[in-house]
C-alpha cells in the first residue's frame, strides 16, 4: 500500500518542481522565459505528397530552472522535431520544422504549441504558413474538346509534369457524364522526377449536348487522386435542332422547330413524320434549299387536353447524303 502514496508524492514534487521554476522566472522580471526566435515561419511552396524539412527554428530558455515541454501542432502536415525536450537553464535547443502535405490545399496554416507536461500550460507559440503545390500539375486547368458528328472521334494531349522529387507511378480514371465518350491511349502513367508526359484523350460524339467529367490520376502506392482535370465535351450535329424537344406545355397549340447546319451550308428537308401521327400535324417548306428551315406542329384539340408523347423523325439532304434527326414530342395536359 505504501508503494501507491510513493508515486503519487513523486508526481505532485514533479508538477510542484515545474510550476515552481516558472514562478520563479517571472519573480526574477523575465515574463515570459520560453521564447521562441521565430514567431512565423513561411515555408514557401510545398509539393503534395513530399516530406522535408523545411525550416529550423531556435527555442530558448531565460530561465534559472531547465524546463521540459512538449510541441503539439493542429494540422497533421506540420511537425516539430524533437517534440519532447528539455531546455536546460539559460539554453536553447534547435528545432526541425517538418512539413509533409498529402494533399494539395491552397495553403499550409498550422500553430504549433510547446507545453509543460506537467501544467499543460503553452508557454510559447509557433505559427507555420505556407502554400501546397499538386504533386502532378496539367498544362490545361480544364480540358475542352469538341466533336463534330461527321468524325469519329475527337483528340486532344494533355501535358502533365511530376513536381515531385520521386519517380511516380499511377493509374487514369474517367468520371462523370462525359467519362462513356471518353478514351485514353494508356490506362496506367508513369513520369520521373521533374519530367513531363502526354497523354492523348480521344471524345466521341455525344450528341447534341455538352457532358461534363473528370480525369482523375490515382498513385499506385495509395490510390489517392493526386490530379482533377474537369474534362468537357460538347457535340455539334450536323444539323442542330431548335429547341431539342417539342414541348407543349398545354396552353400552347402550335411549336415551331429550327433547324440548320453546323457549317451553315444550304441543304433540303426531304420527310417530316410524328410518331404516332395522331398526336400533331406538321407543315415545312417542300423542295427549298436553304440555310435555315422552319417545321410548325399543331396539336389537336384532344391531345392538349389528355396530354401524350411521341417522336418527329425529321430526314434532311445535304450533300447528296440523307440525315436522319429525331426530336421528343412532349404533350402537356392542358
Amino acid at each position: 500500500m505504501s508503494r501507491p502514496r510513493q508515486i503519487t508524492k513523486a508526481a505532485a514534487v514533479s508538477v510542484c518542481a515545474a510550476f515552481l521554476a516558472l514562478v520563479a522566472a517571472f519573480r526574477s522580471g523575465d515574463a515570459n522565459p520560453v521564447r521562441v526566435s521565430d514567431s512565423t515561419i513561411d515555408v514557401g511552396t510545398v509539393v503534395a505528397g513530399s516530406s522535408f524539412r523545411a525550416a529550423t527554428t531556435t527555442i530558448q530558455n531565460n530561465s534559472g530552472h531547465a524546463i521540459e515541454l512538449l510541441a503539439r501542432w493542429d494540422c497533421g502536415c506540420v511537425r516539430v522535431e524533437p517534440s519532447t525536450f528539455t531546455l536546460p537553464k539559460r539554453g536553447r535547443i534547435d528545432l526541425n520544422v517538418v512539413v509533409s502535405p498529402s494533399v494539395a490545399n491552397d495553403r499550409i496554416s498550422s500553430n504549433v504549441y510547446f507545453t509543460s507536461p506537467s501544467t499543460k500550460t503553452a508557454v510559447a507559440t509557433l505559427h507555420i504558413t505556407g502554400k501546397v503545390a499538386p504533386l502532378l500539375q496539367s498544362d490545361v486547368q480544364t480540358l475542352q474538346l469538341e466533336c463534330d458528328e461527321s468524325k469519329d472521334v475527337v483528340e486532344r494531349p494533355l501535358v502533365i509534369k511530376n513536381a515531385h522529387v520521386a519517380n511516380f507511378d499511377g493509374r487514369f480514371r474517367l468520371t462523370g457524364a462525359a467519362g462513356q465518350y471518353l478514351d485514353l491511349d494508356s490506362q496506367h502513367l508513369s513520369v520521373h522526377a521533374g519530367e513531363t508526359t502526354r497523354v492523348r484523350v480521344r471524345g466521341r460524339y455525344p450528341g447534341d449536348a455538352r457532358v461534363r467529367g473528370t480525369l482523375e490520376v490515382a498513385q499506385d502506392s495509395t490510390g489517392i487522386a493526386v490530379l482533377k482535370v474537369p474534362i468537357v465535351l460538347t457535340g455539334i450535329p450536323r444539323v442542330r435542332v431548335s429547341p431539342p424537344t417539342a414541348l407543349f406545355d398545354g396552353d400552347s397549340a402550335v411549336v415551331a422547330l429550327q433547324l440548320a447546319k453546323s457549317d451553315e451550308a444550304p441543304f433540303l428537308l426531304d420527310d417530316v413524320k410524328v410518331d404516332p401521327p395522331d398526336r400533331a400535324t406538321v407543315d415545312w417548306e417542300r423542295d427549298v434549299r436553304a440555310q435555315r428551315h422552319t417545321v410548325r406542329l399543331t396539336v389537336p384539340p384532344d391531345r392538349r387536353r389528355t396530354g401524350s408523347t411521341g417522336t418527329i423523325t425529321i430526314s434532311a439532304n445535304a450533300d447528296n447524303e440523307t440525315l436522319t434527326l429525331s426530336v421528343p414530342l412532349l404533350i402537356g395536359p392542358k
